[in-house]
């Protein structure tokens, strides 16, 4: 099969997922700027980082994405039982979209998510759990407001982010995708993005870098990507 030229398949790919799509990251010198967090650099960041109290909280809840558009509702699993205030609660990704913690039928069905969440159902789904959180929307921040917002949150414990980015904006394969932060590196400037996917590994990703990969059109909302901050 003859494969596109590059201006071709550049784009398709703006016209399927919008024109605010950061294509510079699409260069192949995107891939040398992630750095595994189980490589000897990585694991170097997350020793000398001050902010990763909550990648202990993440680690020991953490949950992989059981459906390929699941990576939202994993991502709400693992912070919904780090904060239940219920030692007989736990949430899997299976059963997350079907009842509240206080019995209520959720607002969210999973025919719903079936091609993925947004934020506003993924804040419409903590919300529904009485936790308090937040919803950003690239487009309306700089990047020094982005990093601020996001090391502010994450230096308080128990008290989360979960990304909303275009892995292609990460030299990745793939479309659309939610998971958890999990700590910050200020010598470096990266942010660590525990990964829900399936054979996929959490990664070290610079400040700027993750701001433009969030900061890409959403097809289905016509809005960017962005953040949710949640907390109890």
């Amino acid at each position: 099969m003859n494969k596109l030229p590059f201006s071709l398949t550049i784009f398709v790919i703006k016209l399927i997922l919008g024109n605010k799509v950061f294509l510079p990251t699409l260069s192949p010198f995107i891939f040398a700027n992630l750095i595994d967090l189980d490589s000897y650099e990585g694991e170097n960041l997350l020793k000398n980082s001050f902010l990763k109290e909550n990648y202990f909280f993440l680690k020991e809840n953490f949950e992989k994405q059981i459906w390929y558009s699941y990576c939202g509702v994993a991502s709400a699993a693992i912070v919904l039982n780090i904060l239940s205030d219920s030692s007989d609660i736990f949430v899997q990704p299976k059963n997350i979209l079907e009842t509240s913690s206080k019995g209520e039928k959720q607002i969210i069905s999973p025919w719903e998510v079936i091609s993925g969440m947004t934020l506003e159902q993924l804040k419409h789904l903590f919300e529904s759990y009485r936790l308090n959180v937040e919803v950003y929307y690239a487009e309306d921040l700089s990047l020094e407001i982005f990093r601020n917002v996001v090391v502010t949150n994450i230096s308080q414990p128990k008290k989360f982010v979960i990304v909303n980015y275009l892995r292609l904006s990460l030299g990745q394969v793939g479309a659309g995708h939610f998971s958890p932060l999990g700590g910050y590196n200020q010598s470096t400037d990266r942010f660590l993005i525990m990964d829900v996917a399936n054979q996929r590994s959490s990664v070290w990703v610079t400040a700027e870098t993750l701001y433009h990969a969030i900061k890409t059109n959403d097809f289905w909302t016509g809005k960017s990507r962005g953040f949710v901050t949640v907390s109890a």
